[in-house]
């Protein structure tokens, strides 16, 4: 399902591609890293005073820059990003290939990107744990629809039912650009961990072109979805944990 990436990838229309790597790095490569990010970056990670998290946020930016570097036949310090309202960065107008979308998540040392065409995207990955406030988010956060359907579960499977629901909400927040201010509770998603992903109900759903959710299964522990404009696109996965392009 994870394919190692041999040749820099090719993106047609209807394509979405899901890199997944890791943000562990060795001091060398997150040095390495460091040197492909802009000025802000580099301000940004100064900020964090926990050294394991402020490496993670230079091997998260490099790598993506790096990646999307591939497609773009760029250097990766030639990528350049604008950043919407709410923060989600996009390619800057000035940077050749601005049809390129992409979108990033990690959790707990693991990260994924999804790059399309076109077509906004959002992606998000939990690592599936106890959560002794879930039931609480739940009940502030979820809609009504998804919270009933939430607590109709056997105890026993809520923490996944929860991460579950988490991560198709949360991917589609993200592909909408404007994260958990955009009324979580406006919109259903399925939450049950048998149930395919799938968008319920949303506003103006049923005069605008239909959403895709898709699960994705990272790695044992972990589970993540993707939220697009659209149906029937062509998913690929491929594995960057050992992404180094000196480009």
């Amino acid at each position: 399902m994870w394919p190692g990436r041999d040749d820099p990838p090719r993106l047609t229309p209807g394509d979405v591609h899901v890199w997944r790597f890791d943000l562990e790095r060795s001091t060398e490569d997150i040095r390495r890293l460091e040197g492909w990010l802009a000025a802000d970056e580099c301000v940004r990670a100064a900020g964090f005073r926990d050294a394991t998290l402020r490496g993670q946020y230079i091997v998260g930016r490099g790598v993506m820059r790096e990646l999307l570097s591939s497609y773009l036949d760029l250097r990766p310090k030639e990528v350049r990003f604008r950043y919407a309202p709410w923060g989600k960065p996009e390619l800057d107008s000035a940077t050749p290939g601005t049809a390129l979308r992409f979108n990033l998540t990690h959790s707990y040392g693991s990260a994924v990107l999804a790059v399309t065409l076109a077509r906004t995207v959002g992606v998000d990955i939990e690592r599936v744990r106890h959560f002794a406030e879930a039931e609480w988010i739940v009940r502030q956060y979820f809609s009504q629809a998804e919270t009933v359907e939430f607590f109709a579960l056997p105890a026993r499977l809520r923490t996944v039912a929860f991460f579950t629901g988490w991560t198709r909400k949360e991917a589609y927040l993200k592909a909408l650009g404007g994260g958990w201010g955009n009324a979580p509770d406006g919109f259903d998603v399925t939450v049950s961990p048998d149930r395919p992903p799938r968008l319920l109900r949303a506003p103006g759903m049923d005069a605008e072109e239909p959403w895709s959710l898709y699960q994705i299964d990272t790695k044992p522990g972990y589970l993540g979805a993707i939220a697009i404009p659209g149906f029937n696109h062509r998913v690929a996965y491929f594995d960057g944990f050992e992404t180094d392009m000196l480009c």
